[in-house]
Order: structure tokens, then C-alpha cells, then sequence
């Protein structure tokens, strides 16, 4: 009984694991790819705004 309680909680514990890791990494790309178009959105408006003086 302890030994199958043991492994139920180790694979628990990595399916945990496994789950975190693979949000936080959705989240790193997330956050890169908005910075990305931020900045590509902040350059086009700058240059929009240059024209218009």
C-alpha cells in the first residue's frame, strides 16, 4: 500500500512539474512575441508621427 501511494505521488508530482513548466515556457513566448509587436507597432507609429511634421 505505501510503495503504490508512493508512486502515485511521485508521478503526481511530475505531471505537476510538467504542467508548470510547460505554461511558464507558453508564457516566456508569449511575452517575447508581444514585445516584439509592441515595439514594431511603436516604430511605425514614430515614423507615421515624423511624416506628419
Amino acid at each position: 500500500m505505501t510503495a503504490i501511494s508512493f508512486y502515485t505521488v511521485a508521478i503526481i508530482a511530475l505531471i505537476l512539474l510538467i504542467v508548470i513548466g510547460v505554461i511558464t515556457g507558453i508564457y516566456l513566448v508569449f511575452r517575447t512575441y508581444n514585445r516584439r509587436r509592441q515595439q514594431a507597432y511603436m516604430a511605425e507609429w514614430q515614423a507615421a508621427r515624423r511624416q506628419r511634421e
